[in-house]
């Protein structure tokens, strides 16, 4: 969606600048013709001509602004997703070795053993809510720029899903 607003716009400003040689030509066809008009016209031309100059200055400005905030949001876009790919990754992988790690040991060293790897992983939990708050910011940015109601599902899964990671029964004695 945003790649066919942008080329949309390029061809509009593309469009603007071809038509610009049209308009300056209208312009001095105007400032000629109020040369040769009564003093009464005169005015009501030059005011005719500054209000057209506004208009298209403003026209422009909006064009420049907008393109702006449709490569930005592009380039957040850009950002959003390979953060996105991390995390997911590291949900996945982290939810994996939840289950391996899940089955308790018969005997007290491999219990110990367990305990060790269940606090590390449970640091390694909390040092990606870091990650997770970038990408769900990202994400409400996004959101909030495109109204594109699939991030809001996903940044309601992503909150929950690691919510529920961090909640896992495995990680309360850790604390």
């Amino acid at each position: 969606i945003l790649q066919k607003r942008q080329i949309h716009l390029k061809e509009i400003a593309y469009k603007r600048l071809d038509d610009a040689n049209t308009f300056e030509d209208l312009i001095s066809k105007g400032e000629k013709l109020s040369s040769q008009t009564s003093p009464e016209n005169r005015d009501q031309i030059r005011t005719r001509l500054s209000d057209l100059r506004q208009q298209w200055e403003k026209l422009s400005d909006k064009l420049e602004d907008t393109s702006q905030k449709v490569d930005q949001c592009i380039l957040q876009l850009g950002e959003f997703n390979l953060q996105q790919e991390q995390l997911s990754k590291w949900l996945k992988d982290i939810e994996t070795s939840m289950a391996i790690t899940a089955e308790l040991k018969s005997n007290i060293q491999d219990k110990r053993s367990q305990y060790q790897n269940h606090k590390l992983m449970h640091q390694e939990i909390l040092s990606q809510n870091a990650l997770v708050d970038s990408v769900c910011n990202k994400a409400q940015n996004l959101l909030s720029l495109t109204n594109d109601q699939h991030l809001g599902s996903y940044l309601i899964s992503i909150k929950d899903t690691y919510q529920n990671i961090v909640q896992n029964p495995m990680n309360f004695s850790i604390n």
